[in-house]
């Protein structure tokens, strides 16, 4: 190759140079970003799982429990648990927290309070429709997510309930 095929061809080489360096900074630019967002919804998962087991949380879930055994639907606690939920709802409405993630961390606790708090939350409901609506919307992403790990959902009984709210209401036992 002589030198005037390299000055014909040099603008052509270094535009391709160009090109390239222009796709690489592209794609870290897009790895950056993906890994930043499962990074922040790994932290506000994290967040999450301290919140529930935290102590202020863990006096809301007894209380709330005790009430849900005594049939006591309007209990304060209980608009806190289902807030709480309702909250992680909406984080995984708006792509903050994946499904798996969510349902690795939370699904039988949410699944059993969910399904405890069916009369509560229709009684709410007739005053505002959209209260818990990210809560509601959750159950079955939660129920989806089970039968994708174990083939099936295995619906609790009222025994099952009933159970878990006793085991719930002992928590700082």
């Amino acid at each position: 190759m002589c030198l005037d095929d390299l000055k014909t061809w040099a603008p052509v080489l270094s535009a391709l140079a160009a090109c390239a360096a222009a796709v690489i900074a592209a794609r870290n630019v897009v790895l950056t970003n993906r890994n930043t967002l499962r990074t922040r919804a790994l932290d506000l998962l994290h967040k999450a799982e301290q919140q529930w087991d935290s102590d202020r949380m863990w006096k809301f879930r007894v209380k709330a429990s005790k009430a849900l055994l005594d049939g006591d639907h309007g209990s304060h606690a209980i608009d806190a648990v289902l807030d709480f939920i309702d909250g992680v709802g909406r984080m995984v409405k708006e792509n903050d927290m994946s499904n798996e993630h969510v349902w690795e961390s939370f699904y039988y606790w949410f699944s059993c309070y969910l399904d405890t708090t069916v009369e509560a939350r229709a009684e709410a409901r007739k005053e505002d429709r959209t209260i818990w609506e990210n809560a509601v919307a959750l159950r079955p992403i939660l129920t989806e997510q089970q039968r994708v790990h174990l083939g099936k959902e295995k619906p609790s009984t009222q025994a099952d309930l009933t159970e878990f709210l006793t085991i719930e209401s002992k928590l700082n036992d």
